[in-house]
């Protein structure tokens, strides 16, 4: 070996080797170093902005006092405790008993009465349910309705239920549940179960308005309305996306039973109270929320151990390779994190929550067509926009979130107004000539146009009803137009920009 060493090669080839590795380990160290100081600035100033602009990573300041229990319509028997964690066997019991209210058929069936003018077809959702239900292929209205209540008793107790309790909070309130040092992982069990209940009670209430009986339908509608307002509650998008869509179901038993023309002055001022809370506020606090879950979670990472650090990361880049997580937590300078959750933290607060805070949806819409470009650009170029790392994996698709929000509350808005025209008729015998005339009486404030801030668009049509409309995100009124391009689907066509037409509620099918 000394022989070996000897020779000047050898000694050559030896002394830039350690060289190399002393240079790399050096520069190594500069970069950390380097990395750990303006990551430390970036949080630093991405946490004043924070303070500056009243907003928080603590979630547990964002949640609302728990409603009164004896008004609480998610702490009755049936519904107490189902926003417990899974390992609760009775909270697992009543969501499942919740969940159990769903029509398990091969072809489930879309609503789209709002979007199209059309009924909800009964003769396809009987022959879609006929093995579910026992229903014969010719069943109509009737015994539709017959078969959901013989299969789902469940739905005559929360409509019992709903009326002598307005609000709603599923139990345990989230101020009362336990928080997660990593809030991603905060289990939301009972969002599911919710979900699949509401699409059954929307069915039922669609073929009560079918068999005539109106303050049935209106109980379902209630129901619906406090699922959704509870969903309103919980400060995180996921929750706001399960109440909008719950809201849309409501938002189509409205339609069918405004439809009727059959609905006395009480059936729908009950109806108009259901729909008056706008999703605004609602919005706000799911981002704000996710803000705080966010800025909070990147802040857990930071002093996260490796091993846990990697995971992470590779989850949000859907690696599957576990072995490797601790060695990648390792190598991952911490310094890089805290630049990366800094943007991250930065990118929700200027591109959400301000925006939100400062114009409403609209002002969101805004926002999130020019970040969307952004992190285009940030997706097409990553080593220019390292930071953004953790933006682009985790900031949630907001065009299509912002959306599917304004679609719907621009539905809300059109179905008050509805519930108002009907009202109208009723006292003066005809649909008035403009909406102006609802405003004081039948209505406190006009319910505008949400995409562009301008009254709602209202005509009185020959067969003696009415289209009431709001411009689409192409931001062109069509007067009042729908299109449908063959096999499209209203439910994600109609929230592109690329739609050409309006959103209209209106009683006419689209031809």
């Amino acid at each position: 070996m000394k022989s070996l060493l000897r020779r000047p090669w050898v000694r050559r080839t030896l002394r830039i080797t350690v060289w190399t590795v002393v240079t790399l380990l050096t520069l190594q160290v500069v970069l950390y170093g380097v990395l750990q100081w303006k990551g430390g600035n970036a949080m630093q100033h991405a946490l004043s902005r924070l303070q500056a602009e009243g907003e928080t990573l603590e979630l547990r300041k964002l949640l609302l006092a728990p409603v009164d229990e004896r008004l609480n319509f998610g702490a009755i028997p049936a519904l107490q405790g189902i926003a417990k964690p899974k390992a609760d066997g009775e909270a697992t019991r009543r969501r499942e008993a919740l969940a159990s209210l769903t029509i398990k058929n091969e072809r489930p069936l879309p609503w789209h009465a709002v979007m199209l003018g059309e009924p909800a077809d009964l003769k396809a959702w009987a022959e879609a349910s006929t093995g579910a239900l026992h229903l014969s292929p010719n069943a109509d209205a009737a015994a539709l309705r017959s078969a959901l209540e013989k299969s789902f008793p469940l739905i005559a107790k929360l409509a019992a239920a709903a009326k002598q309790r307005p609000q709603c909070e599923f139990t345990p309130a989230m101020l009362h549940r336990g928080l997660p040092a990593n809030l991603f992982a905060l289990e939301v069990p009972h969002l599911s179960a919710v979900m699949q209940s509401s699409r059954t009670i929307c069915l039922h209430s669609i073929v009560c308005t079918e068999t005539g009986d109106f303050d049935a339908a209106v109980a379902d509608v209630r129901v619906l309305s406090r699922f959704a307002t509870a969903m309103q509650r919980e400060p995180m998008l996921i929750s706001l996306l399960v109440s909008a869509s719950i809201q849309s179901m409501a938002h189509e038993a409205v339609w069918h039973l405004l439809r009727s023309g059959k609905l006395n002055e009480a059936q729908l001022q009950s109806l108009q109270k259901e729909l008056a809370t706008s999703l605004e506020p609602a919005a706000l606090l799911a981002l704000r929320g996710e803000l705080a879950m966010a800025g909070s979670t990147m802040l857990y990472l930071q002093s996260a151990p490796a091993k846990q650090l990697g995971s992470m990361l590779s989850g949000f880049g859907n690696a599957s390779d576990p072995s490797s997580h601790s060695l990648s937590g390792l190598l991952i300078p911490r310094g890089f994190i805290s630049m990366a959750s800094a943007h991250l933290i930065e990118s929700e607060l200027d591109h959400l929550v301000l925006p939100m805070k400062r114009d409403g949806l609209r002002g969101l819409l805004k926002a999130a067509n020019q970040f969307e470009a952004q992190l285009k650009d940030s997706r097409d170029h990553p080593m220019w926009h390292l930071d953004a790392m953790l933006t682009r994996l985790a900031m949630p698709s907001i065009n299509s979130i912002s959306a599917k929000v304004i679609a719907i509350e621009c539905q809300r808005r059109q179905a008050v107004i509805a519930c108002a025209l009907e009202r109208w008729k009723l006292q003066h015998g005809a649909y008035p000539a403009t909406l102006a005339e609802l405003v004081p009486g039948l209505m406190g404030t006009m319910e505008n146009d949400l995409i562009d801030g301008q009254p709602m668009r209202y005509r009185t049509t020959s067969n003696g009803r009415y289209a009431l409309w709001c411009i689409a995100l192409d931001q062109n009124d069509d007067g009042g137009k729908v299109t449908r391009s063959p096999n499209s689907n209203p439910a994600s066509d109609y929230l592109k920009q690329s739609y050409k037409g309006d959103w209209t509620w209106q009683y006419q099918p689209m031809k």
